[in-house]
């Protein structure tokens, strides 16, 4: 027993559980974005067996922290950063079984201190609401659905059994012999109609009132049946009126009315419709073959003695609450599976919810609640906005925006209660940062020691030099009259200060660029640049909205754009009436959770906005060059207006120069004279100069935006650093190879060529910083570069002990740079999306991407020692084995460095989490790949402690197929799974063709570096 308990402790088991809990969490991103999130949570992260091994990891860290014994060892940075993961677990804890969120709908004008559980639970209550029965439920497609439920009524007690579960149900009446009366209800609401049904001797809440057909309970409205004919009876005076004739009646309570159907009933606020009578027929519910949002559940109610007294069924779900009325021996019993409502200490009122739409299609483009919070008790009466980052806080409970009704006329926020399990976090949080830092400088740590073998120095000296060549674009022949206009006129045109969408001053070359690539992913159309091509769309909008130049990527969107193209033109996405081909897929996409979202809903959102960027590139929409006059923090003012914020002059100028200058620029092109052109570009910028106090300034700025978008260093450093370190590495090899040539020189001009790369990267990143006005890792292009530039970092910190993680990381970095600009991946400086319109984007993103080119330099040097392990033969396996060992205490220090920062800026992400969305973790596949990835090397950096898997050779080999985790997390997520990262994403793409040779080559390189290792390498265990 001893011995198993101390397996069970020991670092072995550490090791498994590592490798189960990626596993499972990283398997149940693909259950979840197959078959929902109630399927991941059912199956897995609210499954026993999850809590148990989470339990069980916990107490091996336990044990395992004591037996390092600080007080003997001195490890105090390895001690305290194991207590950071139990406090983290603990409070994961905390936020499970403590902590609780829901959703809350708020129509405008009303008030609400309720909101929906995001649990869900069969309930069972009296019918005066009086609680009798409750369990916690969590069913799904692919999980069990048999639970049970007792509960007792009058002394008696009930067993309810649930089976056959059903998703995106629906319910209908089954007309059927031996089946009951029954009536179907129509109400109006939330701008919609809704069919709801009553069966004899059942009653129905709905609206506030209470519905009974010939219940034995008072109601405010009942449906009696005489010799087949039906009557009505209400509690309060009740209108009835004839849409028809325009007859209008008065129904005095307690008096019976026959129904009349398919007419108009009110009493008080609630109106109905008795739409239909059904003599004999059951409900029955089936499966929709679109998304509902209700599920279903069959249900029996049995006696003690096992007789079947219900044989029915529940809708319900996560944000539902639809409760069911049965007669069981006569007493009402009231059951419901779905959310449960829950009652907050203060009010929420809706004062106003605004939304943003796009002008082309009338998409959704933003949205925001103006509220009111209320709380008698504290003596609060607030206004607040609610918006993406910008989260209401109150009494430990917190809201944010999260998706709206269809008729615009309400929100949906969500609620978020946690403070405990926050609060813990956090802790965690804020020790393991500061024993990550303390781990890298102490002096008995693994990273010193690993220091001390490979070098007495790790100083870096960097020389400054930046010669660029600049390009400019090229010129064709497209079919279309811009052509025709001289390149210096485009150059003028080029200058003109611009303001952006986000305030920022920027030249008409870079709005250009930017609106350009936005809708076709490219910057250039048959030899035309970017210039040209908004121009030309302002000049002939009539040409160009035939082009086509609307990027699509998704086969279904081509199928219903009726073509298999990759690209569209504008009028494509119209039918010949004018209605827009993809209206119905956009309001489905954005009336979803952004959670919920697919990859379609993702692709029609991602379309739709490059479809409506396009009309306003024709329309002149995001040339913003007229300042209002004393008014500086207002936005400036397009040439399609309005204008009424000017005087009569200066209206005048506005309305009316940009088109002067088209016309300018069209009679120039018959004359060849564009004095008039010129003229009106210079009385544009007076006119700026005039109102904008800072135009000197920005001007200054905008030339070197300019220049920068000419250089275009990002692009050319694909060439500069695969050429040398390609270079390099043949040089290296050659030398490991062969020992007798020295190639010192040589190595050291080419390792000059990558230093010199590296400085030009870094320029580039602080000019696109200056530029953006943000640090420049905000969407997936940018990372991607950051990526590029953190990789070369870490090999220039290493070059002086071992040159050849610098040829590598040049390599590596060349493939990053390049895939930094395939044409899925967006180069341009586009505004911030809401979520990322925060402080947190700068520390969490840099410290992400940058650990990303340390875990990249692990991966690269463990495939340069499979190729040196198979290279060996018995002549220079003492010299091949020195390299091999040389270049794995590098790989473990950048593996070391990768995984802190990885682990600190995952955590970090927690932290901006909970500041945009009210939660810090939610195991969105973005997030739990993440971890998946923490765990896959904190598994490698373990192995050295479980027998069997502590060889050079493994570790090595894990290092290369560890940095697949990372490609999941960086790629996969944005690409194959829906969450709540789709931002970062570009295009949807296949999995490439190189990637099934990549693994091909892994494993024969595998197999041919075991061999020869058993061979000629002996090791120590």
């Amino acid at each position: 027993m001893k011995r198993v308990l101390s397996y069970i402790l020991g670092m072995e088991m550490a090791g498994v559980l590592m490798v189960v809990i990626a596993f499972a969490i990283g398997f149940a991103t693909f259950i979840e974005n197959d078959f929902g999130t109630s399927a991941s949570k059912a199956l897995v992260y609210n499954a026993l067996w999850f809590e148990l091994i989470i339990a069980l990891i916990f107490v091996n860290l336990l044990v395992n922290s004591i037996k390092i014994n600080p007080i003997k060892t001195r490890q105090w940075s390895v001690f305290l950063f194991h207590i950071s993961f139990l406090l983290i677990i603990l409070g994961a804890a905390f936020t499970r079984y403590v902590g609780f969120e829901g959703m809350m709908s708020i129509r405008e004008g009303a008030t609400s201190n309720t909101f929906l559980s995001e649990h869900t639970y069969i309930k069972v209550s009296d019918a005066s609401g009086k609680e009798l029965a409750k369990t916690k439920v969590l069913f799904s497609q692919v999980s069990d659905d048999e639970k049970s439920l007792r509960f007792s009524l009058n002394g008696k007690d009930y067993n309810i059994e649930t089976s056959d579960f059903v998703s995106n149900a629906y319910e209908y009446i089954d007309e059927a012999p031996g089946g009951m009366p029954m009536v179907e209800i129509t109400q109006r609401s939330k701008g919609d109609f809704q069919n709801y049904s009553i069966a004899q001797n059942e009653s129905l809440k709905l609206g506030g009132k209470n519905i009974g057909f010939q219940s034995n309970l008072p109601q405010d409205i009942m449906i009696s049946q005489n010799n087949g004919e039906l009557f009505l009876t209400v509690k309060d005076t009740t209108r009835f009126f004839d849409m028809m004739t325009g007859n209008k009646q008065i129904l005095k309570p307690d008096s019976a009315y026959p129904i009349v159907f398919q007419k108009l009933y009110t009493m008080g606020s609630f109106s109905w419709v008795f739409s239909k009578y059904y003599p004999s027929a059951r409900l029955a519910f089936g499966q929709h073959n679109q998304k509902t949002g209700v599920n279903g559940i069959q249900i029996e109610i049995e006696n003690a003695q096992g007789r079947e007294i219900v044989d029915s069924y529940l809708l319900g779900a996560s944000g539902v609450n639809l409760p069911k009325s049965f007669t069981i021996d006569g007493e009402q019993v009231n059951i419901s599976y779905g959310s449960e409502i829950v009652t907050l200490p203060f009010a929420i009122k809706l004062r106003d919810f605004q939304l943003e739409r796009y002008p082309a299609s009338n998409s959704p483009s933003s949205y925001a609640s103006e509220v009111t919070l209320i709380d008698a008790s504290q003596n609060i009466n607030m206004d607040y906005r609610i918006f993406m980052n910008n989260v209401l806080d109150h009494r430990r409970y917190r809201f944010f925006q999260s998706s709206y009704d269809q008729d615009e006329m309400g929100t949906v926020l969500s609620v978020n209660h946690d403070f405990l399990g926050m609060i813990t976090t956090y802790l965690g949080y804020a020790l393991m940062m500061l024993t990550m830092f303390l781990a890298l400088f102490a002096k008995n740590s693994r990273f010193r020691m690993l220091m001390r073998k490979t070098t007495k120095t790790a100083v870096v000296v960097f020389a400054l030099l930046l010669t660029v060549p600049l390009f400019v674009n090229a010129q064709g022949a497209a079919n279309c009259v811009v052509e025709k206009v001289p390149q210096s006129q485009v150059d003028l045109l080029s200058q003109v200060l611009v303001q952006g969408h986000s305030g920022r001053f920027q030249p008409f070359n870079t709005i250009s660029g930017q609106v350009v690539r936005k809708f076709s992913r490219s910057s250039t159309y048959q030899g035309l640049n970017s210039d040209q091509i908004l121009l030309g769309m302002m000049m002939n909008p009539e040409f160009w909205m035939r082009q086509e130049l609307i990027k699509v990527s998704n086969a279904e969107l081509k199928k219903l754009l009726g073509k298999d193209d990759s690209r569209f033109a504008f009028a494509d996405f119209f039918d010949p009436g004018g209605h827009y081909r993809l209206e119905k897929y956009v309001d489905e996409a954005y009336n979803k959770k952004p959670a919920e979202r697919g990859t379609f809903d993702k692709d029609v959102i991602t379309v739709d906005e490059r479809v409506n960027v396009f009309f306003m590139a024709m329309n002149t929409n995001f040339i913003k060059i007229f300042p209002i006059p004393g008014m500086p923090n207002e936005s400036w003012l397009t040439p399609s207006g309005p204008f009424n914020q000017l005087n009569g002059d200066d209206s005048a100028f506005a309305a009316s120069v940009f088109n002067f200058y088209i016309q300018s620029l069209k009679a120039g092109m018959e004359s060849g004279n564009y004095a008039d052109a010129e003229f009106i570009l210079k009385g544009i910028t007076q006119y700026q100069s005039k109102y904008f106090a800072q135009h000197p300034q920005v001007i200054k700025k905008m030339n070197f935006e300019i220049l920068n978008n000419k250089i275009n260093i990002f692009d050319r450093l694909f060439g500069f650093y695969g050429i040398s370190g390609f270079f390099m590495l043949v040089l290296l090899f050659v030398h490991v190879l062969s020992p007798k040539h020295q190639l010192k020189w040589p190595i050291h001009i080419l390792a000059i060529l990558v230093g010199v790369s590296f400085i030009a990267h870094s320029f580039g990143l602080i000019a696109r910083w200056y530029i953006a006005g943000f640090a420049p890792w905000s969407n997936g292009y940018e990372s991607m570069v950051f990526i590029g530039w953190a990789t070369v970092l870490a090999g220039l910190i290493f070059y002086k002990n071992s040159p050849i993680a610098l040829a590598a990381t040049s390599v590596l970095a060349s493939l990053i740079m390049y895939v930094a600009h395939l044409s899925w991946m967006n180069p341009e400086i586009t505004n911030l999306v809401p979520v990322l319109k925060s402080y947190w984007l700068t520390i969490h993103v840099a410290i992400i991407t940058a650990s990303y080119g340390f875990l990249a330099l692990g991966a690269f040097i463990g495939f340069l020692n499979l190729i040196f392990l198979i290279l060996q033969t018995k002549l220079n396996t003492k010299r091949i084995k020195e390299k091999v060992l040389e270049l794995t205490r590098i790989s473990e220090l950048t593996l070391i460095v990768g995984v802190y920062l990885l682990t600190v800026g995952t955590f970090l992400g927690g932290i901006w989490a909970n500041e945009s969305w009210g939660r810090y973790w939610g195991w969105d596949p973005k997030e739990t790949w993440a971890m998946v990835t923490i765990l896959v090397y904190a598994f490698i950096l373990h192995m050295r402690f479980i027998p069997g898997l502590k060889s050079v050779y493994s570790f090595n080999l894990m290092t290369l197929l560890g940095y697949f985790s990372v490609l999941m997390t960086y790629f996969g997520v944005n690409y194959y799974l829906s969450g709540l990262h789709s931002y970062a994403a570009g295009d949807p793409m296949p999995i490439p063709t190189f990637v099934y040779y990549a693994v091909a080559i892994i494993i024969l390189l595998a197999a041919l570096a075991w061999n020869n290792q058993r061979k000629y390498w002996i090791e120590k265990e």
